[in-house]
């Protein structure tokens, strides 16, 4: 289990957050974010992170945080928006 906060992704996907950086030029607050099933590591803009998006027919956040300590109905109900 992981001790990051686990994000789901709008278009499905699940990302563990590693820590949030500071952009030594620009001084921007970044998110550092990993792939939990291919561990692959990206970092975006704080607000870029936690924004608000409507693409298509979503509209809502880019992330949301996955509650911890859900049971398994609550987790796939949770999992399925």
């Amino acid at each position: 289990m992981s001790q990051f906060e686990t994000y789901q992704h709008y278009k499905g996907g699940l990302y563990f957050k590693l820590c949030e950086a500071l952009h030594t030029e620009t001084e921007e607050t970044l998110v550092v974010y990993a792939c939990a099933v291919r561990g692959e590591v990206f970092c975006r803009p704080k607000d870029m992170f936690y924004a608000d998006i409507t693409e298509g027919d979503y509209s809502g956040p880019r992330f949301r945080l996955i509650p911890r300590n859900l049971d398994k109905e609550s987790a796939k109900n949770f999992l399925k928006g």
